[in-house]
């Protein structure tokens, strides 16, 4: 099953949802679709939803991809080709990691992003700061 995804317009916020598996091999393709949407839609909120999304990964693999995202973001930013943005990632675990490391990491690049398990959490948190902020 390949990892596909849709975008949905929501007041305050754009939503990508994904569904299928997710196989570390596929960071750059996930990473660069995130960036290709934020460029065509401009969001300065974006709701990552893996709820239907299968995989797990190691450590190093969060790191690499987290570290490979907050690359490809701040190259996009300082070229004005995206917005800054606040992006919420929900999934569940074993995909995303119970000590939350890939936001760490990606948190300690300077990207401003939480990671989640329940949806209700994530959208609180993505609606509590202005836009832009």
């Amino acid at each position: 099953m390949a990892l596909t995804f849709k975008i949905e317009t929501q007041p305050g916020y754009l939503w990508m949802v994904y569904e299928g598996l997710y196989e570390p091999s596929l960071a750059g393709k996930f990473t660069d679709q995130i960036l290709a949407t934020c460029k065509s839609h401009q969001p300065r909120k974006l709701l990552i939803d893996l709820l239907k999304v299968e995989g797990k990964m190691t450590t190093m693999d969060r790191f690499n991809l987290s570290v490979m995202a907050a690359a490809k973001y701040f190259g996009a930013v300082f070229t004005k080709k995206i917005p800054s943005c606040r992006y919420a990632i929900v999934g569940n675990h074993p995909l995303v990691d119970p000590n939350k490391f890939e936001e760490t990491v990606a948190v300690n690049q300077g990207i401003n992003v939480r990671v989640f398990t329940e949806m209700k959490e994530a959208l609180a948190w993505l609606e509590a700061e202005k836009p832009g902020k």
